[in-house]
């Protein structure tokens, strides 16, 4: 079963009081393959794929798009995300 999950990067209509600053453009390809590789490790993902900013992901049974969700959400740290968007989870 393949998901992909898109993400973007941050702009300055995602700026808030907790997030004041954009991140470098550099910094989100890094966070981009940390994300990629973070979700190698979840249980039941067999492999991820980066394509531009969608991660093609592998997961070796059968899930909705909202137990994927729950499942990758730890996955999704504050630091991570003041650096990445998420866009959408879909299923393929």
């Amino acid at each position: 079963m393949i998901f992909v999950l898109k993400m973007r990067p941050l702009t300055e209509e995602d700026l808030s009081p907790s997030n004041p600053f954009l991140p470098e453009h550099d910094e989100y390809e890094m966070y981009l393959r940390a994300l990629c590789e973070d979700l190698t490790r979840v249980d039941g993902i067999l492999e991820v794929v980066q394509k531009s900013s969608s991660l093609s992901i592998e997961i070796n049974e059968p899930l909705t798009v909202e137990e994927l969700k729950k499942r990758i959400k730890p996955v999704f740290t504050e630091e991570m995300m003041k650096n990445l968007m998420f866009v959408s989870l879909i299923k393929r």
